[in-house]
């Protein structure tokens, strides 16, 4: 099983979990996302970016979930979830004026 998550996966996975209706929150010493009582966390140094990430096991079962979708559809696949990716991250920023009043 695959243990640490590649750096160059890091965005793509954590939005596909999101889209999934998990829900992130930083904490000190890792990303944890949940949806109901599933607890998948993402341990990282706060501020430094590193080559790869250690995951507990849930999100390690997830995550091998994720390459199963990679693998059959490789191109699609990402080219699809980085399209969405980049939508959502843009439409965030749009509406970041609603914030000021």
């Amino acid at each position: 099983m695959i243990t640490r998550l590649p750096c160059r996966f890091t965005n793509l996975f954590t939005y596909w979990l999101y889209c999934d209706g998990y829900r992130p929150q930083v904490k000190k010493d890792a990303v944890v996302m949940r949806r109901g009582d599933s607890v998948l966390k993402i341990f990282c140094h706060k501020g430094r970016m590193q080559q790869d990430y250690l995951m507990n096991e849930a999100c390690q079962r997830k995550f091998k979930q994720f390459c199963g979708c990679y693998l059959n559809g490789y191109r699609e696949f990402l080219v699809g979830l980085e399209r969405e990716a980049r939508v959502e991250v843009a439409r965030s920023k749009n509406f970041n004026y609603l914030m000021v009043a």
